[in-house]
């Protein structure tokens, strides 16, 4: 699986062509958002927070309630404990969940079994797996799972009636498709990603997902995509890749939902990578206000502005 193209290469090609189109289909998609009715489906919505992001994590919360077309049942912010986290979490009217108390081994296990694989990033999988495990302490049976940096800037429903509302991304990594592969013992047959910043889950398909995982590798899901990460399961050439990223909580349950049901509707993400916001001078109201308005999220990466 590692000869498909990387697409990633692409975004500056896709972002230009938006902004040439956006006279001729920003109109179009101003008028399709304004007609979007509310769904009945109730959420919660997870956002993982590191104490150092609680200023994007404020912003995320806010644009996210103000812009979910559902019924919110409770925001939760999955953190450690910190100081201001209090205020912050009264601020914003959410719900705690501490991330040492969610899976079911202690972190310095976790770091120890990756480092062990000669895998250093462990901190990488520990909140993938966070957003993973969001069946076993969010309230609704349907979650809505966004990355502290990325602000959904249009009103936008993720599920009506049976049909899932799935967005996908011009990212691409032959290492996630290969994950998949491993995984659930099946090909991954579909041309795009689900790399976006977001993942709308649903319980069923969460416990289907990783019953699938521990019938095809005998494992528990969590210590199977632990395991992945060994060097015997990747070839030269994967193992190349410069940093090393083996797995993508948002790629696998996308491929898993696209590959095993029937009730996904896909649409681009248009997401907009701020790589051009300058944080120390520039208004953040007035810097959205000036992205073309096909864009549905924008996303601040922190190592967009680091040194």
């Amino acid at each position: 699986m590692s000869n498909r193209r990387d697409l990633s290469n692409a975004k500056p090609i896709v972002h230009g062509l938006l902004r040439l189109t956006e006279p001729l289909i920003g109109p179009l998609m101003r008028l399709r958002q304004s007609r979007k009715d509310p769904s009945e489906i109730p959420v919660s919505i997870v956002i993982p927070v590191h104490p150092k992001d609680i200023a994007w994590a404020r912003r995320c919360i806010s644009y996210a309630r103000k812009n979910v077309l559902h019924p919110i049942e409770e925001v939760l912010v999955v953190s450690r404990p910190d100081h201001g986290m209090d205020d912050f979490l009264k601020e914003v009217g959410a719900r705690f969940v501490d991330e040492s108390s969610v899976l079911p081994m202690p972190l310095d296990e976790l770091k120890s079994r990756l480092t062990e694989h000669g895998f250093s990033h462990w901190n990488w999988i520990f909140q993938q797996l966070l957003k993973l495990s969001a069946d076993g302490y969010a309230k609704s049976d349907h979650i809505l799972i966004i990355d502290a940096d990325t602000l959904l800037l249009r009103p936008r429903v993720f599920k009506r009636g049976n049909t899932l509302h799935q967005e996908f991304s011009h990212e691409r990594n032959p290492n996630y498709l290969s994950a998949f592969s491993k995984l659930f013992g099946r090909e991954e047959a579909h041309r795009f990603s689900f790399v976006c910043h977001y993942m709308f889950a649903e319980r069923r398909i969460l416990h289907a997902m990783k019953e699938a995982i521990k019938e095809n590798t005998g494992k528990e899901w969590y210590d199977a995509i632990i395991d992945l990460a060994a060097p015997e399961n990747w070839t030269e050439e994967e193992l190349a890749q410069d940093p090393f990223n083996y797995f993508s909580e948002y790629e696998i349950y996308g491929l898993f939902c696209r590959s095993f049901y029937d009730e996904v509707n896909l649409t681009y993400f248009f997401n907009y990578g701020a790589e051009d916001y300058r944080p120390d001078s520039d208004d953040l109201g007035v810097y959205l206000k000036g992205l073309p308005s096909f864009y549905r999220w924008a996303s601040f990466h922190s190592y967009y502005y680091s040194n």
